[in-house]
């Protein structure tokens, strides 16, 4: 029975590394489609004279969310948050915020801002 030899390669010696540490690039962001760019650019076009209805609505659902969550448990982990939250950063003003944020929806919403002009 004939023996086997092996033999163990040898790595080439690492290089001296330099003083200077090495410069990382940052990943360059994926290309975004023109479709997408299109659409959005769209999309602001369209919906730009509707901010303060959008700060509307988003006001009344902050004030219906406060109002339950001091009045009752109604709003669930949200409301008890924002009860407690307000509670701990105004006292006892905290039942006039669901008021304050619902007369700052109201204005929002009655606002009249004239229509942007057509690029």
């Amino acid at each position: 029975m004939a023996s086997r030899t092996t033999t163990r390669s040898r790595r080439a010696p690492s290089k001296p590394r330099s003083s200077r540490p090495t410069r990382r690039t940052a990943t360059p962001e994926p290309p975004r489609h023109d479709f997408t760019a299109a659409l959005t650019g769209a999309a602001r076009r369209q919906l730009r004279a509707h901010r303060g209805d959008a700060a509307g609505v988003g006001l009344l659902v902050l004030a219906a969310l406060t109002a339950l969550g001091l009045a009752s448990d109604l709003a669930g982990g949200v409301g008890r948050g924002l009860a407690d939250g307000l509670g701990a950063a105004v006292g006892q003003a905290r039942y006039g915020v669901p008021v304050a944020c619902a007369v700052a929806a109201i204005a929002c919403l009655r606002a009249r801002t004239p229509a942007p002009a057509d690029d």
